[in-house]
């Protein structure tokens, strides 16, 4: 049975190559597809113009991606009308999925953190290298990229081509963007299974109930955990403690107050026997 690609599609495929995905693609899309059209419109030509530059390494530019790089009104309205139809038929039924895996890669990364940030910078991908004071990164592209003091945004995507890649948000001053592809990418419409019942029975209902919060909230104070659960932050502190002494979480200092991250332990503790 022949597959046929919609319009909107077919306009997209003109803009990918393996090697690289124009930067101007990723900051244009937002959580509503009316937004993300808006947002392809009013992104800056001249980044949009570089990006196109990049991509005609790699493949033969077609006349309308020219025009787009040249900034021309009628190439624009039809680019940014793909890109908002394509999320709206293709995308917008799995936002709330994607959002799940997006948060539990920032808990992942929030426990690297715990470590420092070389540690954090190392670890993020396998095509990503941190050599202080450069962040090397394997890549088709061979340039440097000089931060002039804008900073360096780092954000995971369920989208890409399978390894980081370097985009840019369009603000006064251009800020450099890295987008680390989820270490954990299940296909949209499959989810982890949920917490066995064997937990709460090893555990007791309280305890799985913290380290539950602890998993699905990233680094957690002990006064958070007591208001989700709506009981003392004493008896809290005395689940955490147990679950600190078994390996299932960490425990570090953050001002007045302390922060609980669960372990690699305590995420394999609550999936269960695979």
């Amino acid at each position: 049975m022949p597959v046929r690609r919609s319009p909107a599609a077919a306009l997209l495929a003109q803009l990918y190559v393996p090697q690289v995905l124009p930067g101007f693609l990723a900051p244009a899309v937002a959580p509503q597809w009316h937004d993300t059209r808006l947002n392809a419109l009013r992104f800056d030509p001249d980044l949009r113009r570089a990006d196109i530059e990049i991509l005609s390494r790699y493949r033969q530019i077609t006349p309308l991606v020219q025009a787009l790089a040249d900034n021309d009104a009628h190439a624009r309205t039809l680019f940014a009308r793909a890109l908002g139809a394509y999320q709206k038929a293709s995308l917008d039924g799995w936002m709330s999925q994607i959002d799940g895996l997006v948060r539990t890669e920032h808990h992942d990364w929030a426990r690297l953190a715990a470590a420092g940030p070389d540690h954090l910078l190392n670890n993020l991908h396998p095509a990503l290298s941190w050599k202080p004071p450069v962040l090397h990164l394997e890549s088709a592209v061979d340039a440097d990229i000089r931060l002039e003091g804008v900073g360096l945004l780092i954000q995971p995507t369920f989208f890409g081509v399978g390894r980081p890649w370097l985009g840019r948000i369009d603000t006064p001053r251009p800020q450099a963007v890295l987008y680390v592809p989820l270490r954990r990418q299940l296909p949209l419409g499959e989810h982890e299974p949920e917490t066995p019942a064997s937990l709460t029975r090893l555990l007791g209902g309280t305890r799985a109930s913290v380290l539950a919060v602890i998993a699905d909230e990233g680094p957690s104070t002990t006064g958070n955990i007591a208001q989700r659960l709506d009981c003392s932050p004493s008896a809290v502190s005395n689940h955490t403690e147990v679950l600190r002494e078994s390996g299932l979480i960490t425990t570090v200092r953050d001002g007045q107050s302390v922060r609980h991250t669960i372990t690699e332990l305590g995420t394999l503790l609550r999936r269960g026997p695979r």
